[in-house]
């Protein structure tokens, strides 16, 4: 298991950056923060199921500016 390696995990990061309210409340019972990609936030406050995760192709966009 992860834990045995890790300690503990309280982050979940949605697969493809997708979820649904279902999914969301079913991760909420397990973790305390998730990451999405395209919604959400990155600011204090923001709804910690749904924080935003940036794709390297974004990344990439933004240092090539």
């Amino acid at each position: 298991k992860l834990e045995a390696i890790f300690d503990s995990i309280n982050t979940y990061a949605y697969p493809y950056g997708s979820y649904s309210d279902y999914c969301k409340e079913c991760v909420s019972n397990h973790y305390q923060h998730a990451f999405a990609l395209g919604t959400g936030g990155t600011l204090e406050g923001i709804d910690d199921f749904q924080i935003r995760r940036y794709s390297i192709s974004e990344i990439t966009k933004v240092l090539q500016v």
